[in-house]
């Protein structure tokens, strides 16, 4: 099964949600599905298991755009190196180059994840700006499963111990009212990363950083209670929606 191809029907269950193997069939000519495989491609059925997971349950949001997607699959059914330019907030804001073993794809919710070594960390593939494939190949790691890698990930994220942060100003208020509005994760990092009061009486602390618009969306609830210090570019798209608020509301 060509990389392509994979794609494709990753991209059906990120676009229509849950199908069944039938009507996977059915849109792409697919005859049968991995279980069904002839011997000949049982070995390509395993190469997919490894690489590919759908982790379907939802984190609420539009489905990115990856023009890298189909770069970064290829690259990964070939064992190959990469190089990449990658957009990122945390630890400090920007385009950082990095080169990458690819050992896995992972569709989260309409996100997509490239998890790569040498030692396995993920990326976004929507803020991969650039995506190089090397003439050099990779031996994967043995004992790898992309399955339970993913697992650890995500218990690790919503314990607020991976991921991206903000660095934010809370009131006493807003401290009160952040588990209610920015949810569980955000309050157990708030707990472990608070500051002692300023002489206004406010903390500052970091939360997750999820995305720019998802972390706004957030941060407004919490109104005159909570100002944010970092990353610059969570500060513009918040000053930015509240001038597009305040010519609605004049």
């Amino acid at each position: 099964m060509r990389a392509s191809r994979l794609v494709s029907l990753l991209l059906l269950l990120q676009n229509r949600g849950r199908m069944s193997a039938a009507r996977l069939a059915a849109e792409l000519g697919v005859l049968k599905l991995m279980a069904a495989l002839p011997t000949p491609y049982r070995d390509a059925s395993v190469r997919i298991r490894q690489r590919f997971h759908l982790d379907a349950p939802g984190w609420y949001r539009e489905a990115d755009a990856v023009p890298q997607l189909l770069a970064a699959a290829e690259a990964l059914w070939r064992d190959q190196v990469v190089e990449i330019r990658y957009r990122r907030w945390s630890p400090a804001p920007g385009v950082v180059t990095r080169r990458l073993h690819p050992l896995g794809l992972v569709l989260k919710a309409g996100v997509w994840y490239l998890v790569a070594g040498p030692e396995p960390r993920t990326y976004r593939v929507g803020n991969i700006e650039e995506f190089r494939a090397l003439d050099e190949h990779f031996t994967r790691p043995a004992g790898f499963e992309l399955a339970e890698f993913w697992r650890a990930h995500v218990q690790r994220y919503e314990e607020g111990e991976d991921g991206e942060t903000a660095l934010i100003r809370l009131s006493p208020a807003g401290i009160a009212a952040l588990p209610d509005i920015l949810g569980p994760r955000a309050a157990r990092l708030v707990a472990r990363t608070l500051e002692p009061a300023d002489a206004e009486g406010w903390q500052r602390a970091e939360i997750p950083l999820e995305s720019v618009s998802h972390a706004t969306a957030g941060l407004l609830r919490l109104g005159a209670d909570a100002q944010v210090l970092a990353p610059p570019e969570l500060m513009a798209h918040i000053g930015k929606t509240i001038r597009e608020m305040v010519r609605l509301y004049p």
